[in-house]
This record gives structure tokens, C-alpha cells and sequence, in this order.
């Protein structure tokens, strides 16, 4: 974990880790980050089923992450670890 992914994650003291079923995910753009195209990031979109509270129905959220390099993308079905806020309507990797 990068050094700003902590400093984001810290901000949200108040949400919830969990662990969600990756449902789907698809690449949505490429864009640069430099003027003068030295460099990309990727855009990807990811379907999670998150639990709901105190053993609820799951709920389904979609998210949006930038991304430089994709590491070992996870499949379908697989279990990730997501961060969620206390009404579920939230989500992003932790």
C-alpha cells in the first residue's frame, strides 16, 4: 500500500472493512497524468456485493479506482477486501 492510499484511508475512520465478493469489473479509460505524456493511469469500475449490517442482505455498490499498474487483477466470485460507509451506499479497496 502506497503512502497516499493510507492517508486516504485514514480519512475514513468511520467506515467499515469488509469483505465483498467481486462481482464484476470492467477498464473504462486510459488518461495521462503529464503535460507532456510521459505517463498513464488506468480507470477501472468494479460490482461488489458487500454484506449488509449485522448479517442483512447484501448489498450491491459500484466504484471507480485509478489504477498505474494491475497487479494481479482479481477473477469473478474472488473475495476482496473493500472499506464500506456505516450506510452501505460507499465503497473502495482498502
Amino acid at each position: 500500500m502506497l503512502w497516499f492510499d493510507r492517508i486516504r484511508l485514514g480519512l475514513r475512520r468511520r467506515w467499515d472493512r469488509v469483505d465483498a465478493t467481486l462481482v464484476d469489473s470492467r477498464f473504462v479509460a486510459r488518461e495521462m497524468y503529464s503535460s507532456a505524456g510521459s505517463g498513464s493511469f488506468q480507470i477501472w469500475e468494479y460490482m461488489v456485493d458487500v454484506p449488509g449490517r449485522n448479517g442483512g442482505t447484501p448489498v450491491r455498490l459500484t466504484f471507480k479506482e485509478k489504477t498505474f499498474k494491475v497487479r494481479g487483477a482479481p477473477a469473478r466470485g474472488d473475495v476482496v477486501p473493500v472499506v464500506v460507509n456505516a450506510k452501505r451506499t460507499k465503497a473502495e479497496f482498502s
